[in-house]
């Protein structure tokens, strides 16, 4: 028969367990559920120390989170906490296997590990959650042998009834370190964001202002540039003595060189601000090409190379491309090829790569036998402002845009350029490009005129007007077109532009677009609103050269957009393309 004093000990752990059951449920934080544990059960039970482990997040160490006795001299604090391995010592053994462990005398088991102050007897059992030991509470007692089986039921079923509200606890707890990370991270997204869209608008503000400058600059330069190819083109054709014409081809060479940098410079800015537009059109393939070799072969340079051309059957008569890009990569091409090429050949060759013709992809090659390029040199060929060999920027002279600039381009129009070379040897490049190929009578009936016309130029009797208000440009283009047999007036502004249409019967119009009080634009507007009668071929010849001028320039009703510097020939062409009479 049980007696009275196992009796009394039953009823407390009884009400230990009520109380505790009744605190439990009121209890959701971690910090509470495990400082309840040890103050209001384990103290209640009349143990003199208690300490409660729970594995950390990699499930590798067991850490001090609450305790009652020697370990928790005030509050909610714990002295010297330690952490323990998960399989050392006697709390680390109770967590890995997962079952109590009561330990009569500490001195006789090697596991035990000393914390605070030596204990001669221990109990530790585990926290289970769904078969899984998440913690450990653990009590020691100055006394050997001083827990007894009741002991070690009763913690057990304390930790059990613990379990759930301590899991529950956890995972609260994980949700909101998850939240409070989303949240931080949403934040830093916000924060980056907005670094993204204030670098965007200052990347933005920064290219409008590279760009402004750009045009600024180039109208700037090419308005003086104007007047000095103009008149030395205007002196090329006078009488002079030799020393007075070689002098003169200089001016007018270096003049060149210098719109040829300016240009190639305003090409790279505008490629890289995106604002190159593609004019697709069926394309004479073999025209094309034949023309590129022509011109670039009879340029006017000191070692002459030959250059073949070699068109592959296969490849078709026309395609659908943007000509004056395709043009401009080969052109450059060729003219890097002649650069560095003193003696052999350069091999121009055209062949078509395809599966099927809706996949079909252009390839021209450049080939050469010039000086070639190391395979260290090859790395940067392609980068802006920069040459395989900075001697050759010396030797050779040259930018170094010719090749970033067909570079970018071939990469606009979806195709690819590649270099191979040997040092020594020559180099070869090869711009490649996806096309749509058509047969030749499909291709010409589309590009071909539906009524005959003849070319003619303005009649003598009729008036040109020039609009410019740069008295030296005005110089320039009126000393072009009486050099080619044509009389012109002249309005300063786009005002006098619009009252002199309305007087004259104007065939043709050469309008520069930065005029005062009326720009070029506006002026064109309003005279395309004036009556059929007043309607003249309107040419716009501008220094600013921008894609967008263009367009705008084509949008306000202009006919052709001619760039300055003049050029002499273009300036003859443009006119006799538009100026048209019905072939008798």
């Amino acid at each position: 028969m049980p007696d009275s004093t196992h009796l009394d000990e039953k009823a407390l752990h009884l009400e230990v367990l009520n109380k505790f059951a009744e605190a439990l449920l009121q209890s959701s934080s971690l910090v509470d559920i495990l400082w309840l544990v040890a103050h209001n059960a384990i103290a209640n039970l009349g143990f003199l120390d208690c300490v409660i482990y729970l594995k950390d997040e990699h499930d590798a160490h067991l850490v001090q989170k609450a305790a009652y006795g020697p370990k928790n001299p005030e509050a909610y604090s714990i002295k010297d906490p330690i952490i323990i391995p998960i399989g050392k010592g006697i709390v680390g053994s109770v967590a890995a296997h997962a079952r109590p462990e009561r330990v009569h005398d500490t001195r006789k088991d090697p596991r035990y590990i000393l914390d605070d102050e030596m204990r001669l007897s221990e109990l530790a059992v585990p926290i289970m959650f769904e078969g899984e030991c998440i913690g450990v509470i653990d009590s020691e007692h100055p006394e050997v042998g001083f827990y007894t089986a009741d002991h070690q039921e009763i913690l057990t079923t304390i930790a059990s009834m613990a379990a759930v509200k301590i899991a529950d606890a956890l995972h609260t707890e994980q949700l909101q370190s998850t939240i409070i990370e989303l949240r931080t991270t949403q934040h830093q997204l916000e924060i980056r964001t907005e670094e993204l869209e204030r670098a965007k608008v200052a990347a933005e503000a920064a290219s409008l202002a590279k760009s402004a400058f750009l045009a600024t600059m180039s109208h700037e330069i090419r308005t003086p540039m104007n007047a000095v190819i103009g008149m030395s083109t205007l002196l090329n054709h006078m009488d002079l003595n030799d020393d007075a014409s070689e002098a003169v081809q200089i001016i007018r060479e270096s003049g060149q060189h210098l719109l040829g940098l300016i240009s190639e410079v305003l090409d790279l800015a505008a490629i890289e601000s995106g604002e190159v537009e593609l004019s697709l059109n069926w394309v004479d393939l073999r025209k094309l090409l034949n023309s590129v070799v022509r011109l670039t072969g009879s340029s006017k340079i000191e070692s002459r190379v030959p250059i073949h051309l070699e068109i592959e059957p296969q490849v078709p008569s026309y395609a659908r491309m943007d000509e004056t890009r395709v043009r401009q990569i080969v052109v450059n091409l060729i003219g890097n090829a002649v650069k560095f090429t003193k003696e052999g050949k350069i091999t121009v060759r055209a062949h078509l790569r395809t599966d099927n013709d809706q996949d079909a992809r252009l390839a021209i090659e450049v080939a050469d036998t010039g000086i070639g390029i190391s395979p260290q040199q090859m790395e940067k060929i392609f980068q802006p402002f920069s040459q395989a060999d900075s001697s050759h920027a010396r030797e050779y002279g040259g930018s170094g845009l010719g090749l970033s600039i067909a570079k970018k381009l071939a990469e606009r129009m979806q195709g690819d350029l590649r270099a191979t070379s040997q040092l020594g040897v020559g180099s070869s490049f090869e711009f490649s490009l996806p096309i749509t190929v058509s047969t030749p009578a499909k291709s010409a009936s589309d590009s071909s005129p539906t009524t005959k016309e003849s070319i003619a130029p303005v009649d003598q009797g009729s008036k040109i007007l020039l609009v410019e208000d740069d008295i030296y440009n005005q110089r320039v283009a009126l000393s072009l077109l009486k050099f080619a047999g044509y009389e012109a007036d002249v309005a300063e502004n786009g005002s006098e532009a619009i009252e002199a249409v309305q007087k004259n019967a104007y065939k043709l119009v050469l309008m520069d677009l930065q005029l005062p009080l009326v720009d070029g634009f506006e002026a064109t507007r309003r005279i395309r609103a004036l009556p059929e009668a007043h309607q003249p071929i309107i040419i716009a010849l501008t220094a600013n050269v921008q894609p967008s001028d263009r367009t705008a320039s084509l949008e306000a009703g202009m006919d052709e957009f001619l760039p300055k510097p003049l050029d002499f020939e273009e300036l003859q062409n443009t006119i006799a393309k538009l100026v048209r009479t019905p072939e008798a």
